[in-house]
């Protein structure tokens, strides 16, 4: 019963774990697309100003470092988040862990001292029944002798 609690317990952490990575997932996707929307409501910017007027070179190639700049930020944004969540997840793991081991030796305890309860008691029941039988054959001899 205690495996069967434990078992359901792991299974629940895992169906925990497993819902937080999907919002992770969506979370970044979402992310991403407002990015992906910005970036190219830039270049929709862009693509008018060169339409409609004529950009001095520097102008252009000016947009065009604070774009790529953007861009770079972007990624490093990119990268420490997913350094954080597999950060989270690594402490996740450990906790889980701890847990699973402090619970494994608890039941183990808790095993061993049913153990020696069984032990006990049945060492009782044996001295109980020797004694029963030592009685047995005290009257034996008792009634024997007389």
């Amino acid at each position: 019963m205690e495996e069967q609690r434990h078992e359901a317990h792991l299974a629940e952490v895992q169906r925990q774990r497993e819902y937080q990575r999907a919002i992770e997932v969506l979370q970044h996707q979402a992310h991403l697309l407002e990015v992906q929307q910005r970036q190219e409501q830039q270049r929709q910017e862009q693509q008018r100003q060169i339409d409609h007027q004529f950009i001095m070179p520097q102008q252009f190639m000016g947009q065009q470092e604070r774009y790529d700049e953007e861009e770079r930020q972007h990624a490093r944004h990119l990268h420490d988040i997913h350094l954080q969540n597999n950060a989270q997840r690594q402490i996740n793991n450990n906790q889980e862990a701890s847990q699973h081991q402090a619970h494994a030796t608890q039941v183990q305890q808790l095993q061993e001292q049913q153990r020696q309860i069984d032990y006990d008691e049945e060492a009782s029941q044996h001295q109980i029944d020797v004694d029963q039988q030592q009685q047995i054959h005290q009257q034996d001899q008792l009634e024997h002798i007389q």
